[in-house]
């Protein structure tokens, strides 16, 4: 089971908040506490947990890549979204994946999008591969998310 900050908090006795201040490298932390919950960081090994940040900073940090109508076998596209991973993970970003078949003539209001779309806020940005119709786009416009069609 994961380290909680509440742990870090209570073993290097101090407050929640000063934990919090130290793990975002914020001003106002006493150089002597500072010292101490960072050593206890990093003894209980604490990783901080992503989600919850992104709650609390109300920034996702959240990229979700849809492949479309296209299996994910082809060495192409399994390349692609490898790229696109390591690529976000370095600026930052978690890449969600999700494969996504749809037929063409379908309405935009009528489409069954994946589970990424259904909940507004879980995704910043988009990128859209694979065989994409307009039907598509347009539900994405109108849903209102950044997106990169690959």
């Amino acid at each position: 089971m994961s380290v909680t900050i509440k742990e870090v908090a209570k073993r290097a006795k101090v407050a929640i908040g000063t934990v919090s201040r130290v793990i975002n490298d914020q001003p106002g932390v006493n150089p002597k506490l500072r010292v101490r919950v960072e050593q206890t960081i990093k003894e209980l090994s604490y990783r901080p947990n992503a989600r919850a940040r992104s709650f609390a900073q109300s920034s996702n940090s959240v990229i979700s890549f849809i492949q479309s109508n296209r299996p994910l076998l082809h060495p192409f596209h399994v390349g692609v979204l490898h790229s696109v991973e390591e690529y976000c993970q370095e600026a930052g970003y978690f890449v969600l994946f999700t494969s996504y078949n749809y037929a063409r003539d379908t309405k935009p209001a009528e489409l069954q999008l994946p589970k990424v779309l259904q909940s507004h806020g879980v995704a910043d940005c988009l990128i859209l591969a694979g065989m994409n119709y307009e039907n598509f786009i347009q539900a994405m416009e109108e849903l209102g998310v950044p997106y990169v069609l690959l």
